[in-house]
């Protein structure tokens, strides 16, 4: 994750579920230099695998989130 540049970089060949979890995990280190938190390594892993976990066994929960309140989008 470069946060300066506002970009996330990947490996070529990568599976969709290596490249979804890289990218959510890149996503949590860019929120937590944002936001100056201090986590470990081991802790953004644990957060983005726990979050990944969360919309995984709640497949509705990332639309449902994103919607406005009062149900629109």
């Amino acid at each position: 994750c470069e946060t300066w540049e506002q970009r996330i970089s990947y490996s070529e060949g990568m599976t969709p579920t290596q490249l979804r979890d890289t990218v959510y995990h890149e996503i949590t280190h860019a929120v937590e230099e944002t936001l100056g938190l201090g986590l470990e390594e081991n802790q953004v892993h644990a957060l983005a695998a726990g979050m990944l976990a969360v919309f995984n066994d709640n497949p509705w929960l990332p639309l449902w989130l994103a919607e406005k309140p009062g149900g629109q989008q």
